[in-house]
């Protein structure tokens, strides 16, 4: 498990971008459509990040070595 720092902003069309912070001045960005299956963010589906809200969160995350659709389990540890 390792701890995650997203920060997501809600768009008017209710696509979320989802910035990945990758230490330093890396950020990487996500746009997650509301008919998602999946994210990239591990563990996590529209639902979850939509339930999370606008703003900066930590989350809990479990990365897997593997095909990119691999997806393991994440809850939210802090905001």
């Amino acid at each position: 498990m390792e701890i995650m720092t997203v920060t997501i902003d809600e768009q008017k069309s209710g696509d979320l971008v989802v910035t990945e912070f990758g230490g330093g001045s890396i950020r990487v960005h996500h746009t997650v459509h509301p008919e998602s299956v999946t994210t990239p963010i591990p563990g996590t589906s529209y639902k979850d990040l939509k339930k999370l809200g606008a703003g900066t969160h930590d989350i809990s995350v479990k990365r897997t070595i593997g095909p990119a659709d691999a997806i393991t389990g994440a809850t939210t540890v802090g905001t």
